[in-house]
């Protein structure tokens, strides 16, 4: 196991939330949350 960056959080998370399509606006939405989490 290895830690992720955080643009591979926010990468990891907005594929979890936008499926196999990730858009400029679900990066925005993934960044968003982890952001709010922190």
């Amino acid at each position: 196991m290895t830690a992720l960056s955080a643009q591979q959080r926010v990468n990891a998370l907005a594929k979890l939330l936008g499926g196999s399509k990730i858009t400029d606006a679900v990066l925005a939405n993934a960044k968003e949350m982890l952001d709010a989490a922190a």
